[in-house]
């Protein structure tokens, strides 16, 4: 059995068993612009689609260098996309289920597709929801 995606290895946090303490400093310093590139793959999105789920413009991420950091507001969003796909594929077991799933029409949110929910906080928590309702069993 693998282990477990962990937010630590999605964002690349050197530290391990990160606490919500932790990620709100983390999250005030700043994500790196790098962080893009980990999260659209593991989403199975091109990198132009994941930034199109943030707050940011394309036009602003692309003056950033890759040693940049991001804003709180979109840092935190970086956050909650990390926390649906460690969700996502510990609960469909692989990334590529996780990928297929996000890609999928589904009834609990409306009978859209959960990628279409990553664009707010709002909706990478009802994302979240729908997946801890299935790891829990219950049909939605």
């Amino acid at each position: 059995m693998t282990p477990p995606i962990t937010l630590e290895k999605i964002l690349d946090i050197k530290k391990e068993n990160v606490t919500d303490s932790d990620l709100m400093k983390l999250t005030l310093k700043g994500f790196k612009k790098l962080s893009i590139s980990r999260i659209s793959k593991m989403l199975g999105t091109s990198e132009t689609e994941m930034i199109g789920l943030l707050p940011i413009s394309r036009a602003t991420v692309a003056r950033l260098d890759n040693r940049s950091t991001f804003d709180l507001t979109t840092s935190e969003h970086l956050v909650f996309l990390s926390k649906v796909i460690a969700i996502g594929i510990n609960v469909l077991e692989k990334e590529d289920n996780f990928r297929i799933w996000l890609k999928t029409p589904c009834l609990a949110l409306g009978n859209e597709k959960p990628v279409t929910f990553l664009n707010s906080i709002f909706g990478c928590q009802s994302v979240i929801n729908v997946l801890g309702r299935a790891a829990s069993g219950v049909y939605s």
